[in-house]
């Protein structure tokens, strides 16, 4: 089943984005921090993917963990994350498309065609029910490789994507070393659902 961008940001909240934003932020952040240069430097675009991935999880975990609208359950070795019960996110890397880079098993198949997929035999939760959309949270790095560009929560529709929610960057920069390129922060934007603008409008 598919979801509208609206109905995404409703159960997604403010505080939700921000936390997924600082998770994705802070998982390519230690990769500057925590790898030095050498290894940097042979480290394969795979391998850089997966170090940034793991640390994407471990922080969204250490974050989340205590956040009473959020979940996490274990496909395949891949943490996903399960907001409110109705939405399945995994947090990926993302091309200049804002699509991810996967091998095209079946399940990410049937992840990208929102076909629900069964839950997992091991569970972290009981009586989880099937979400009724399947996302992506995800960075997309500059043309350097030094620095995220941008970082979108996308909704898959086979190759393409229905639609993309680009979240802006927190006031805290991400900071590598000194002889790489700095990428400048931009200020944050407060995230506001419609329903909530108009109650505000109307006090």
């Amino acid at each position: 089943m598919g979801i509208s961008l609206h109905e995404a940001i409703t159960i997604i909240s403010s505080d939700i984005a921000r936390l997924l934003l600082e998770s994705i932020l802070a998982g390519f952040e230690d990769y500057f921090n925590k790898v030095d240069e050498e290894s940097r430097a042979i480290c394969s675009a795979t391998t850089r993917a997966n170090f940034i991935n793991d640390h994407m999880i471990y922080h969204a975990r250490d974050k989340m963990k205590n956040h009473p609208d959020v979940r996490f359950i274990t496909r395949r070795g891949r943490t996903h994350l399960i907001i409110g019960e109705s939405l399945e996110i995994k947090l990926k890397k993302l091309n200049h498309n804002r699509r991810p880079s996967n091998i095209l098993t079946q399940e990410v198949r049937d992840y990208n065609d929102q076909i629900p997929l069964k839950p997992p035999k091991q569970l972290e939760f009981q009586d989880m029910l099937n979400p009724i959309a399947n996302l992506i949270a995800g960075y997309q790095m500059n043309s350097l490789k030094t620095g995220v560009e941008a970082v979108y929560v996308v909704c898959p529709q086979g190759s393409l994507n229905r639609w993309e929610w680009k979240l802006d960057f927190a006031a805290k920069p991400i900071m590598i070393p000194e002889h790489e390129q700095i990428i400048e922060p931009r200020e944050p934007k407060v995230v506001v659902p419609k329903n909530k603008l108009v109650n505000k409008i109307n006090q």
